[in-house]
């Protein structure tokens, strides 16, 4: 086994020598969550030698101009962003927390932020597949599917969470796991539910262009055949046996520590540095920017802090800063754009909202969180921290108050099993680089079937 794998090595690392550099196009769209992955990918691949293009569509109004400069990508904006107004993200977000089970929500997504800017997405893939020799694509930009197929080159698929792809090991995302014997029904639902929200779209692409339709979306639009990356650390979840080779699971893709473009501000340093380890505070890209909402969460994420007894550092978009000055207190700090993986280690406890990469950050730091989900795949990051121990609780969004909250920053602190058993996953994940695995595999699948492409016709 290990004389194989030697030669695969070997095989791999003659194909990159003999033949020219690739030029990897790699297409995104969503939240910073959907976005960094492919960032740190893209970094990636520049450094094992291949040209680069990222294309980016942003539901918000984030620039990763500084990131490809200093990794040396190409970057692409398209359509950016989206939600053109706080009040759009807002309205959003309140229907999001209103309608709980993932398949709804995501097709208010893909209905609001998604489906407006199709039309920009899919010139966008056209163009990326006519100039690469290979493609990479988030998992519902099937343009880049369709263009790809055209073209006669490589598609490599990306899926940020490990709940999308049909296994008798577990349950679909957004369905309990409670009981095995329920788990071929939940996969029927989900691909009926997935079906329902893609396929038309996707397949009336591929009939414009000649191509076979999809006759599922969780086997067939949202994955590739020669290689679907899973990009979810291995130290949570354990590869399913009934998968096949072209499922790999990568690990959580993120930027190596001397690549880490921010600092920590000077202001927040002081504080860290003046007394005991604070708690972070942060939702993400869900932190509501309505001026009365905004404040709203943070008083109560101000009275949980006080119950608890802890200080707290508190992060919210950087234009919504002046919004909160009235608020500052002397235990507690408020920051804008903050890099994770260098304030997380210096907290007690980390309450976020469970997103795939603030998830993962967290878990990296080897500190335990409290999860406050908001959508979807949340609940499922939030179950998973629970069932390995980092997490006492999974709290909902729409009924959080500052007394449960407490409790679970109080248990997440003061309980020395969540503390240890945090800071060992997090030891086992610091071992692990996700984007040099996913590298490995894409590398290993231009040495197994380079294909030279074909002229594209739109």
């Amino acid at each position: 086994m290990i004389g194989k794998q030697f030669a695969q090595d070997c095989a791999t690392r003659h194909f990159l020598k003999t033949y020219r550099r690739m030029k990897i196009g790699i297409q995104t769209w969503g939240s910073e969550g959907d976005i960094r992955p492919f960032t740190a990918l893209a970094a990636a691949l520049v450094r094992a030698g291949h040209d680069v293009t990222l294309v980016v569509t942003e539901i918000a109004e984030r620039d990763y101009t500084r990131v490809a400069e200093k990794h040396g990508f190409t970057l692409r904006m398209v359509a950016s962003p989206v939600l053109k107004s706080p009040d759009e993200m807002a309205a959003l977000g309140a229907l999001l927390l209103l309608v709980r089970h993932p398949s709804l929500q995501a097709r208010f997504i893909f209905s609001s932020a998604l489906k407006p800017v199709l039309p920009e997405i899919t010139a966008a893939a056209f163009e990326l597949a006519t100039e690469c020799d290979l493609v990479i694509g988030h998992f519902v930009l099937h343009p880049l599917r369709a263009a790809a197929e055209l073209r006669g080159i490589r598609y490599v698929s990306v899926q940020l969470v490990h709940g999308m792809v049909p296994t008798k090991q577990l349950s679909p995302l957004g369905f309990p796991d409670h009981f095995p014997w329920l788990r071929p029904f939940a996969w029927t639902m989900a691909k009926w539910a997935s079906n329902q929200l893609v396929l038309r779209d996707a397949n009336t692409l591929r009939a414009k262009h000649g191509l076979p339709p999809f006759r599922d979306a969780l086997t067939g639009s949202w994955v590739s055949k020669d290689l679907n990356l899973i990009c979810v650390s291995p130290t949570i979840f354990d590869r399913p046996d009934d998968w096949d080779s072209s499922h790999v699971v990568c690990g959580y893709l993120d930027f190596p520590v001397d690549g880490v473009v921010e600092k920590i501000p000077d202001g927040l340093e002081e504080f860290l540095d003046r007394g005991p380890a604070p708690v972070f505070f942060g939702f993400g890209s869900l932190v509501p920017t309505q001026p009365a909402l905004l404040r709203q969460t943070v008083r109560l994420w101000q009275r949980a802090a006080g119950l608890a007894k802890c200080r707290a550092v508190y992060q919210i978009p950087e234009e919504l800063l002046p919004l909160v000055d009235s608020l500052a207190r002397d235990n507690c700090y408020f920051v804008g754009r903050v890099p994770h993986r260098a304030l997380f280690p210096r907290c007690a406890a980390i309450v976020h909202h469970g997103g795939s990469g603030t998830t993962q950050a967290a878990l990296v730091s080897g500190r335990p969180s409290v999860v406050v989900a908001h959508v979807a795949d949340q609940f499922m990051w939030g179950s998973e921290l629970v069932r390995l121990g980092a997490a006492p609780a999974v709290l909902s969004r729409l009924t959080l108050r500052a007394r449960p909250l407490a409790a679970a920053v109080k248990r997440a602190i003061a309980d020395p099993s969540y503390q240890s058993t945090a800071a060992k996953l997090g030891d086992r994940m610091r071992l692990e680089d996700g984007a040099e695995v996913a590298t490995d595999a894409i590398n290993r699948l231009i040495a197994a079937a380079p294909l030279a492409g074909r002229p594209l016709k739109h």
